[in-house]
């Protein structure tokens, strides 16, 4: 009876230890925009968002770079402050109120952000009765990205997409398309970004790391891309595949970089200890401490040890069927991925999927690209399920994922 009892206290000493080893906080770092803080680029990728992200500007009354939070990051990080719960698991509950240390060189950094992809709006000229219609589908791209850099690792991405869809009869003005646009903004990405911070986090880590490699687009799909992101489209499929393979494989994937990445770079300026933090990361990559031309550092996740390789060929819009008044059309997407380990390629394989919707005969859809982009978002999810089946890659992508 003695030694069973003895072995009850023991127990109890243990799981009490175990319990009260606390969990490593998170800094919120604010909402900012993937690529770029220029603001004629911001403005051109974002005509309303540039007015809901975090600005870095430099100061005359101090030196260095002061940052300038934005009302929707003032009330994300008020709304998860209010909201958190002691000993919670969520990424809330594990919330900095700003005053803890976080020294990277010692143990666990965790930052997280909200990162704006993309905005997009279309028009569709749809037939109604004996007159035309105008329906409008308006959508916001963005992502919860959790970092971790102690060892410079995106350890979780949550993808994040806002839509609303709205319709009149008149062919609408620019300033009533914006106004759908500053609706998300205000309301749904604050919302859609809190859920997501509800979310419990596992704390354990991959041994090996899985980026974006090159991604290439062939005329035929330049062609299909509208204007507003012609110029992020890596960033706007970089996240589109990070997010896919997270929320399908729990792969968290290191973003194209192009070479370099503001974003991470503005999070790792949270770390108290970002001056050694340098310093190591130039040991790894002796670009590390490069300047672009638009002052952007260089690169300062991770390099990982396998690549993706994509390649987008096109978009099609498929008819299914054909009705007496409307029209199933199949909205299609399409991609071969090069899985490698270095310079060498491990596997390689084409990949499709689309979504579907009923139209009448003589709508008038423009290039839908809502759809395209559900399309290929969807094929993403199907193409990283198979990669962790397939006998080439499941063990590769096995090594790289926290589930």
């Amino acid at each position: 009876m003695r030694f069973i009892s003895a072995c009850i206290i023991a127990i109890s000493v243990a799981v009490g230890f175990a319990e009260a080893a606390p969990l490593s906080p998170i800094r919120f770092v604010g909402v900012w925009f993937y690529r770029t803080q220029n603001k004629q680029e911001v403005s051109e990728q974002f005509p309303v968002g540039r007015l809901y992200g975090d600005r870095r500007e430099v100061s005359v009354h101090s030196v260095g770079v002061q940052t300038q939070q934005s009302d929707i990051s003032k009330k994300i990080y008020t709304e998860m402050q209010k909201n958190k719960k002691a000993g919670g698991m969520r990424l809330m509950d594990r919330l900095s109120a700003g005053d803890d240390e976080m020294i990277a060189s010692r143990g666990d950094a965790l930052v997280m952000a909200c990162a704006l992809n993309y905005e997009h709006i279309e028009v569709q000229r749809l037939p109604l009765g004996g007159k035309t219609i105008s329906k409008v589908l308006a959508e916001i791209g963005f992502d919860l990205v959790l970092c971790n850099f102690h060892d410079r690792r995106i350890v979780a991405i949550y993808p994040l997409r806002a839509q609303i869809v709205d319709a009149c009869n008149h062919v609408p003005t620019e300033a009533e398309k914006q106004k759908l646009l500053q609706h998300l903004y205000e309301t749904k990405v604050v919302e859609m970004f809190l859920q997501a911070a509800g979310k419990e986090f596992d704390e354990s880590q991959a041994p090996k790391t899985i980026g974006i490699g090159e991604l290439t687009f062939l005329d035929k799909a330049v062609k299909d891309i509208p204007e507003s992101i012609k110029k992020s489209i890596n960033t706007y499929y970089s996240s589109c595949i990070c997010s896919a393979f997270y929320e399908a494989a729990g792969i968290p994937v290191l973003p194209y970089s192009g070479g370099n990445e503001l974003l991470y770079y503005t999070m790792r300026e949270q770390v108290d200890d970002a001056a050694s933090l340098d310093a190591r990361t130039a040991e790894e990559d002796a670009t590390a401490g490069e300047v672009t031309a638009d002052g952007t550092r260089s690169f300062v996740l991770k390099k990982p040890d396998y690549t993706l390789d994509v390649v987008i060929p096109g978009y099609q819009t498929q008819v299914l069927a054909k009705k007496k008044y409307q029209r199933h059309l199949a909205f299609a997407a399409a991609c071969r991925i090069t899985l490698k380990a270095g310079e060498k390629t491990v596997y390689t394989s084409k990949y499709a999927d689309s979504v579907q919707a009923m139209y009448t005969h003589d709508a008038k859809l423009g290039t839908p690209w809502i759809y395209y982009q559900a399309a290929s978002y969807k094929m993403f999810m199907e193409a990283s399920r198979k990669l962790s089946r397939q006998k080439q890659t499941s063990s590769i992508l096995f090594s790289c994922s926290t589930k």
